[in-house]
Order: structure tokens, then C-alpha cells, then sequence
């Protein structure tokens, strides 16, 4: 496997090393969740999205820190065209705005270089924020255990049950269950999302609902109940239940690894299974059109160019969690594993720099051996870690943390994600 080596040194990675020093200090077992870190940012910056400098940028390869975020960062998400990240409990959010996703009270404007704070409104006031997510058109983040929303609601995408916000307003109204109380997770896909309320699942939009609707019936084993994880991708969503995981939705490509090579649908969670593996499902992503998840630290894939059953990932080990990142239909997705040592690895399409190496770089070359991200990239030559990881259409952003004993999760958009930090050393 070929690895790029590069001796920057950067003031920013400084500050990057100095956050995640000052948060590790002797404590090998306090979670990012608990300190925060710095984040940093790379791959397309076409709508302003990478956040950096105060100023629109081009497409990056190499990770920078965000300015103002050099610690205390505990999220994260990227999306097609902006991002979020939770900073000491509260949520900042830049890129584009046209839509009102970035929840500033305002809409139609498109320039937010950097990173802005996402006033009080009502009952929100963006503080104790635990996670956040971004759909195609809307912004969604949690807040005290209630679920808060903003943005457009096309095909129902808010939830709102019609009701168009460009403020966060709390997600008050749903069906049989729905208490916008002990709210746990939020992912967001193209025009619809799914939420894990008292671990059962709720979904709404894209015409089929504009409130959250409890995903009561399903395949077997199917209770809705103990749900831990979710994902959602183009227009198909996975959870996890009790270690086993659960596809439905719209099969592109195979994309729910069912064995089904027809693009029909799946009305009701299916469950999908891993031959030969022996585990649980401990982490899962979706995005565009293709899937990932964990089984005893080994990474599977698939939908678009991969199969319609799960496969394997050679090379890879001991991983805790997944990304992948692409547009909407995502025919050129970005995969991304992090193992339990905070390295991160990366492959599939790099055509803007989204893979984190300079190899394969604005090409549409398919790079299908995993690469590793942030090899000799410290300000000393030394390899960077990561915490957790989110991908986007082309931006892929990473908090740089401290160890944590078991996978904390964090966020999910396309895909989202959290993991293991420990400094590597040769």
C-alpha cells in the first residue's frame, strides 16, 4: 500500500497538537466526549463548508484545523453543503444557507465562511447540545434529550408537519410514542430522517410522512426496541437492534444487503446477515447508494460497486467505526474505517481531495486499497489520530481527542461517527 509522507508544519497543526495534549494530559481513559478536541477539515470546499480562514476555499487534500475550534469540540457533521460541530455543548454551524440549514434565523444567503453560533431561540438555547446532524435541506440537533429542527420541509423533511423554520424550533408534534423526551440520536438522509427516541426509531419525510412516525412493523426479530445505532443514506436506512442489524428503503445497487439485485424496495426493516461472522453489528454507516458496517472489528461493504451482500474489507482491523461520504446518488462514494488506535484509513474516490492523501488526487480513479489518513502530518513529522469522523458530498471532518475504552456515539449524517483515540507510537 502506498503511503504519502510529508513533513508539514503548520501553525495549525500546533494548535491541533496543543488542544489534544491539554485534553489528554494522564487520563488515557476520559472520552472526547468529556474534553473535546480540536477539529479539522478537508476534501471540497466549493460552498465554503471546509470553514477555514474566514474565506471561500478551493477543494483541500490536506487536513487543516477549523479556526475557533481548535478545542472543545465533542460532534461533528458534514453534508452536501455545510457543516456543524458542538463546541463546549453548543452548536456552530457555516457553508451554505440558502435552504436556512444552518440555523441563523435567516435563508438565501450562501457565504458563511466561518463558523457561526447558532443564537437562543424559544426553548432553544444552544446549550448542552449532545448531537447534531445535516440532511439534504435541514438541520437537526439535540438538546436536554428533545429533538430541535430547522431548514426547509420539503416532502415533510422537517417534521414539523409543514411548518418551515429557519430557526431551531423543538420537534414537538409526532405519532403513536412520540414525546420529544430521551431523544439519543438523529441521522439524516435526502428529504427524510430518523431519530432513536427511549431506543425505539421514528422516520418522517419524503412524502411519506411529516411528522416523526414510529417504524413499528418489520422482518424477524424486528421489535423496535433497543435500537442503539442508525444511519441513513440516499433514500435507504440501517439500525442496529439488540447486535443484529436491520436494512429498509429504496435497494439501489443492493444497497441493503439483502442479496436483492432488482432496485425495488423494502417498506420494513429487513435483517442483514454476515457469513461467517460471529459478533455483533457495533457500528454502521450509509451514504448514497452503498453501506457499511462493523462485526468483530472487521469492516464490510456494500451496494454501488461493491455486491448486493455484505463483503469483507481485507486489511483492515480491531475498527470501531465507519463513514462514507458522496452526493445524493452517490455513484462516487468515499469510505473511511477508524480503528481502535485513532488511525484512520481511507479509499474509494478522490476527486476532490476527500481521501485525505495526495495519491489519486482529482482524479475519478476508484482507490480500492484502504490509504492512511494523516501519516506524518503532525508539526514534528509524527502521525495524527483521530476521534471521530463525519463525511459529506467531497468534506470529510475529524475531532482529534484522547482514548476512550468503548465507541461513543457521536454523529451520523450520510454517515457519521465517533471512535478511539490513543497517540501512535512507533
Amino acid at each position: 500500500m502506498r503511503v504519502e509522507k510529508h513533513s508539514h508544519s503548520g501553525k495549525h497543526w500546533l494548535l491541533l497538537l496543543a488542544a489534544a495534549m491539554v485534553a489528554c494530559g494522564m487520563a488515557t481513559t476520559t472520552s472526547a466526549a468529556e474534553t473535546g478536541a480540536a477539529v479539522y477539515v478537508w476534501g471540497n470546499g466549493g460552498y465554503s463548508q471546509l470553514g477555514w480562514n474566514n474565506v471561500p476555499t478551493s477543494d483541500r487534500w490536506m487536513p487543516v484545523v477549523v479556526p475557533t475550534l481548535e478545542q472543545g469540540v465533542t460532534a461533528i457533521a458534514a453534508a452536501d453543503r455545510c457543516s456543524f460541530a458542538i463546541q463546549n455543548g453548543s452548536l456552530y454551524a457555516w457553508g451554505d444557507n440558502s435552504y436556512g440549514m444552518l440555523g441563523l434565523g435567516t435563508s438565501g444567503d450562501y457565504s458563511h465562511y466561518s463558523p457561526q453560533f447558532v443564537s437562543a431561540n424559544g426553548a432553544w438555547t444552544n446549550s448542552g447540545v449532545t448531537a447534531a446532524a445535516v440532511g439534504t435541506w435541514n438541520g437537526f440537533a439535540i438538546q436536554g434529550g428533545s429533538l430541535y429542527v430547522w431548514g426547509s420541509d420539503i416532502l415533510g423533511s422537517s417534521g414539523l408537519g409543514g411548518t418551515v423554520t429557519f430557526a431551531p424550533q423543538p420537534m414537538s408534534t409526532g405519532g403513536e410514542g412520540w414525546t420529544n423526551s430521551g431523544v439519543t440520536a438523529i441521522a439524516a438522509g435526502d428529504r427524510y430522517s430518523l431519530a432513536i427516541q427511549n431506543g425505539a426509531v421514528y422516520a418522517w419525510g419524503f412524502s411519506v410522512a411529516s411528522t416523526p412516525q414510529p417504524v413499528s412493523t418489520g422482518g424477524e426479530g424486528w421489535t423496535n426496541s433497543g435500537v442503539t445505532s442508525i444511519a441513513a443514506g440516499h433514500v435507504h436506512s440501517l439500525a442496529i437492534q439488540d447486535g443484529t442489524l436491520y436494512a429498509w428503503g429504496a435497494n439501489f445497487y443492493g444497497c441493503l444487503g439483502l442479496g436483492l439485485e432488482d432496485q425495488g424496495i423494502q417498506a420494513t426493516p429487513q435483517p442483514v446477515s454476515f457469513p461467517g461472522a460471529e459478533g455483533n453489528v457495533t457500528a454502521i454507516a450509509a451514504g448514497g447508494t452503498s453501506s457499511m458496517a462493523v462485526v468483530d472489528g472487521q469492516v464490510y461493504v456494500w451496494g454501488y460497486g461493491y455486491d448486493s451482500t455484505p463483503q469483507k474489507v481485507d486489511g483492515l482491523a480491531n475498527i470501531v467505526n465507519v463513514a462514507i461520504g458522496g452526493n445524493d446518488n452517490t455513484l462516487h462514494p468515499s469510505f473511511y474505517a477508524l480503528d481502535a488506535e485513532g488511525v484512520l484509513w481511507a479509499w474509494g474516490h478522490n476527486n476532490s481531495g476527500q481521501l485525505g492523501v495526495e495519491f489519486g488526487l482529482g482524479t475519478s480513479t476508484f482507490i480500492a486499497t484502504p490509504q492512511r489518513v494523516g501519516a506524518g502530518m503532525g508539526a514534528n513529522g509524527e502521525d495524527l489520530t483521530s476521534a471521530s469522523i463525519s463525511a459529506g458530498n467531497g468534506i470529510v471532518m475529524a475531532i482529534q481527542g484522547v482514548p476512550v475504552p468503548e465507541p461513543v456515539s457521536l454523529l451520523l449524517l450520510s454517515a457519521g461517527a465517533a471512535g478511539l483515540l490513543s497517540r501512535r507510537r512507533k
